[in-house]
């Protein structure tokens, strides 16, 4: 088991669910942007294209 100051090192973290699924971790800098960049890539793809 590791300490909360361990997990603020790491981009990927165990998710708490119960699962062994590993998320982003909101806590490092890195994790972070990429959370605001996968948001950022499915809206993208969510905008219609403007036709000519």
């Amino acid at each position: 088991m590791t300490n909360s100051s361990d997990d603020a090192d790491r981009i990927f973290i165990r998710s708490k669910w119960g699962t062994s699924r590993y998320v982003y971790n909101p806590h490092n800098p890195v994790g972070r942007a990429l959370i605001v960049g996968s948001l950022l890539f499915v809206a993208g793809g969510h905008v219609p294209a403007v036709p000519p």
